[in-house]
């Protein structure tokens, strides 16, 4: 991952990489990251020995990628690099992925770990990782900022265009009814994250009007200052548009994250998938 700088801090933060956060971020807020691994046949990759282009490519070439989990040395080297310091280790939703089981599971072995499940895919997760680096950094200890991150996950609303209906159907996120539905009138499925699950919550006309309806959506949700996240998978064009339908990302007041979606999830969203997420400023958790 690189040289990481080491700043003062009052514990340290390990994520794994399916949660959103590049290694640029986390060299620069003292953050390390567990790989998570994808495979391409027989050939196994961790999340950043590919680019997203060529990833991309191979999907839209009729490759399928498959995912595991980092492995159990993964957790012990960095959990032993940072034995004499508290850790807070951060990982995507336990109830669509085995990595916070994983992580728990090496943890038990150590007494300076504090886990903490995300409930949530790189979005939720991403905003929740920048909160805990925002309340770390003013101080706070790893007990008040675990208690406001539970808040926060509470707190945080979803919305996910899938342009593709056969990485659902894989995932088993519909059954063959509605795949059979979706395919037969070219419907979008558009998803909401509940409870750390991905649920089909409404459908799209078209990959653009789709876009449109998942930004009315969260528009919906706005009545105060914001933290937005938007992702894109394949066209950068797609996070312009749902920018373009939600202007208050650019207001000033409020704040946002825009990125690509890891390559773990793609895996299983597949390409030309979209999403963007709200939740509350970082200043509503301050005391």
């Amino acid at each position: 991952m690189g040289n990481i700088i080491e700043i003062s801090v009052t514990f340290k933060i390990i994520v794994d990489s399916a949660c959103g956060i590049s290694e640029e971020y986390a060299s620069k807020h003292s953050i390390s990251i567990v790989p998570t691994y994808f495979r391409f046949g027989d050939t196994s990759y961790k999340e950043f020995d590919m680019s997203h282009d060529e990833f991309i490519k191979r999907l839209k070439q009729g490759e399928f990628a498959t995912t595991s989990l980092p492995s159990p040395q993964d957790f012990v080297d960095l959990y032993e690099l940072y034995k004499g310091e508290q850790i807070l280790s951060m990982h995507l939703t336990s109830k669509l992925s085995g990595t916070f089981n994983a992580a728990r599971t090496i943890a038990l072995d150590y007494e300076n770990i504090t886990l903490f499940d995300t409930l949530s895919i790189s979005i939720g997760a991403a905003y929740m990782v920048h909160l805990a680096v925002f309340l770390r950094d003013l101080g706070y200890s790893i007990d008040s900022v675990v208690k406001k991150l539970e808040k926060a996950r509470d707190l945080i609303h979803i919305e996910i265009l899938i342009q593709d209906i056969n990485y659902l159907k894989r995932g088993g996120r519909i059954n063959l009814g509605q795949y059979a539905l979706l395919g037969l009138f070219n419907l979008k499925p558009l998803l909401n994250l509940i409870d750390g699950i991905l649920i089909v919550k409404g459908i799209g006309f078209s990959h653009n009007g789709s876009l449109k309806k998942i930004a009315r959506r969260i528009r919906k949700k706005i009545n105060n200052k914001h933290f937005f996240v938007v992702v894109y998978s394949t066209e950068k064009e797609d996070m312009n548009k749902l920018i373009e339908e939600v202007p208050e990302i650019l207001d000033e007041n409020n704040y946002s994250i825009k990125s690509r979606v890891s390559k773990t999830l793609l895996s299983h969203t597949g390409p030309d998938a979209a999403g963007i997420g709200i939740a509350p400023h970082f200043e509503y958790y301050l005391d």
